[in-house]
């Protein structure tokens, strides 16, 4: 039999570490000693160790783990490959996640010091909006939902733009849209895309999207992509109230043309349009 600390020397962990894996329901003793209380370990056991260390080390929680365990699955490689292949699914998520934040902040750390940034996008003297009343439309190009974790409204840039002229029958070639429109369940889509003439030919992967008539507050934001959500907090809160206009649920969308210089330029101009009463 193998102490706890006999146990630690041949994986090179601390007995703190196989006493919380005991705590854990993880992994136990084989006995204890009447008289002392000592932990003992199999030599049988010294495979399994190996193995729930291997696991740790590929970051699978403790939790999962243990339901291994329980299922008797832990040397089971069919199960433990399925158990995996689930892991390495969510890895990659997280990692997706971790670099659209790494993204983001990059570019708030490359932009100059400014008043109206993220962390203080209310502030400022309020913006009283244009009004306009546009007609019904026809737009054409790619979308994200809200609900798929797995893209973006930057990454929908990316697949979209390499793609933008393949679309026929558009009606402004120094236009394209960014339009939201809400959905049934609280979620919403958007379309990268352009206006196009009624009945334009729709390319492969790509979307047509009629567009009601439908009244609009008009602000520009300037400067790179990555603060206009801050124009869109500060529109809602301060511009369309104090110029008594009235956000109501409908299309939403940014209108980017030859003012729109990069996405990260601090002298690109994009107009957002809002739907009001």
């Amino acid at each position: 039999m193998l102490t706890i600390g006999q146990m630690a020397r041949l994986f090179d962990v601390s007995t703190k570490t196989l006493r919380y894996y005991e705590s854990a329901g993880v992994f136990h003793p084989a006995v204890y000693g009447r008289e002392n209380g000592y932990r003992y370990y199999a030599p049988s056991q010294i495979d399994e160790l190996q193995r729930i260390l291997w696991l740790r080390d590929m970051g699978v929680p403790l939790e999962s783990i243990r339901s291994l365990k329980e299922q008797g699955a832990l040397s089971d490689e069919h199960v433990l490959r399925n158990k995996l292949c689930r892991h390495a699914t969510g890895l990659e998520r997280e990692i997706e996640d971790k670099r659209k934040l790494l993204n983001e902040l990059l570019i708030y750390l490359k932009q100059p010091i400014m008043e109206n940034n993220s962390m203080n996008s209310t502030q400022g003297a309020a913006v009283k909006p244009l009004v306009k009343e546009l007609p019904a439309f026809t737009l054409i190009g790619m979308e994200y939902r809200s609900s798929d974790v797995r893209d973006s409204i930057p990454m929908l840039w990316g697949r979209y733009l390499p793609r933008e002229d393949e679309i026929r029958g558009r009606v402004n070639y120094e236009a394209s849209y960014g339009l939201c429109l809400p959905l049934e369940d609280g979620e919403f889509r958007y379309i990268a895309g352009v206006e196009v003439e009624a009945g334009s030919p729709v390319p492969q992967g790509m979307v047509s999207v009629e567009v009601a008539a439908a009244r609009y507050a008009v602000l520009t934001h300037t400067g790179p992509v990555a603060g206009l959500n801050a124009t869109f907090r500060k529109a809602c809160s301060r511009d369309l109230p104090e110029s008594n206009l009235e956000r109501i649920e409908g299309p939403d969308f940014e209108l980017y043309d030859r003012r729109f210089t990069g996405p990260d330029s601090p002298d690109s101009q994009v107009d957002i349009y809002l739907t009001i009463a």
